[in-house]
């Protein structure tokens, strides 16, 4: 329940910047029971453009994980893990898409 009221609040924190707007505003709560519906009124209160609501309280958080589609078995079934050899990596101390694509007008 908890993993879901949290992307609830990551949502609604996303959802708070517009396009326009060069500062993303983070709103967190100083400290709120995750399990109440203080989480709820907690986001809002944030006005964004949808309302949060407590719409799986007293159902399990297996049957919830099997609504987003979450297979029972999903601990073994994990996607294979690659790696780099990052040994002779060269990382300049400073980059700048600007000076690096110059005819890119979405950086420019």
């Amino acid at each position: 329940m908890k993993g879901i009221l949290f992307a609830i609040l990551v949502s609604a924190l996303i959802g708070t910047s517009s396009l326009t707007e060069t500062v993303v505003r983070i709103h967190t709560p100083v400290s709120v029971d995750s399990q109440t519906l203080k989480m709820v009124e907690f986001i809002n209160n944030l006005n964004t453009t949808w309302k949060a609501q407590n719409n799986f309280e007293g159902y399990s958080l297996e049957y919830i994980k099997g609504l987003m589609g979450v297979h029972k078995d999903n601990r073994r079934y994990r996607l294979p893990i690659h790696t780099h050899d990052t040994e002779n990596l060269i990382i300049p101390d400073e980059f700048d898409s600007r000076t690096q694509w110059p005819n890119c007008p979405s950086i420019s």
